[in-house]
């Protein structure tokens, strides 16, 4: 299995409670089972035509669900529906695009809103701000995903502050190897503790070693409850974790290694959750 290096500041603490949400390779997410409980809401940022994740976590916790993506919507998979009967030789293709259909009307009614609009800062055109977000939010305890394709970089700042209100957040990171400084902040600013790092095997290794995308889950109550293991200093996550999946399933599973030092941050987050 390949190896790849990220900066000891991004290794995670041990959850013992990490549930994978969402579909098989690309799409899917280990995240605290906990963390899914305690949500109040879900905020999806990113779906493209994959909403599997939110479709998990609504199964076990059926809370209002608001999801930010101005490239699709009912309109645009009835297009799909029919340019494909156009092409009567096509018919898997044709099937394909009826049950993207479907699912999307099954998942989006009611409480669980997709909304037509990016959501970048700055706000674009056809985008909102996060502010959007926060107030849709309100007092409620979120649990957020982002997969945004590089523009949460400029989110960074609004999610951290919602640190309060976030149960958990996963969170695509892409350009690492040219930004890790800021995801190493983002992090230690972040008052969540990182609980799981996944290399993107689609986004490529640099000729250092340095994965260009990752995948980062933080938890709010892992730290509170029996997620967390403070008391053993032996412990070193072993990544991929058994339930990871290659991104890419073509491509073999990138392995990570972490240097112990940066062990520092993320266990002054655990001790005080002890306290």
């Amino acid at each position: 299995m390949p190896e790849v290096q990220l900066p000891n500041e991004l290794q995670p603490l041990r959850c013992a409670d990490l549930v994978r949400l969402g579909k098989d390779h690309d799409g899917g997410y280990l995240v605290s089972a906990e963390d899914i409980r305690a949500a109040e809401c879900l905020v999806g940022l990113g779906l493209n035509d994959d909403w599997s994740f939110e479709a998990d976590f609504l199964r076990q916790n059926d809370c209002p669900l608001a999801a930010y993506d101005g490239s699709v919507g009912g309109a645009v998979f009835l297009r799909q529906v029919f340019l494909a009967t156009l092409r009567p030789g096509r018919l898997h293709r044709l099937i394909g695009h009826l049950e993207t259909l479907a699912s999307y009307l099954q998942v989006f009614r009611g409480a669980r809103r997709h909304v037509r609009r990016f959501v970048t800062e700055p706000a674009g055109p056809k985008g909102v701000p996060f502010s959007h977000v926060s107030d849709w939010i309100g007092k409620r305890q979120v649990f957020l995903k982002v997969d945004i394709e590089g523009a949460e970089y400029g989110l960074l700042d609004g999610i951290t502050q919602l640190s309060d209100q976030l149960t958990g957040l996963v969170i695509e990171i892409h350009d690492c190897p040219q930004r890790i400084d800021a995801v190493c902040r983002f992090v230690s600013r972040l008052d969540l503790a990182l609980v799981h790092v996944h290399a993107n095997n689609f986004g490529g290794v640099t000729p250092e070693g340095l994965p260009k995308v990752i995948e980062l889950t933080f938890s709010a109550h892992a730290l509170r409850g029996s997620g967390v293991v403070t008391d053993d200093p032996t412990w070193k996550p072993a990544l991929p974790h058994p339930l990871d999946q290659p991104n890419n399933p073509g491509q073999p599973e990138l392995a990570i290694r972490f240097d112990r030092a940066g062990q520092s941050r993320q266990n002054g987050l655990a001790a005080s959750a002890t306290t």
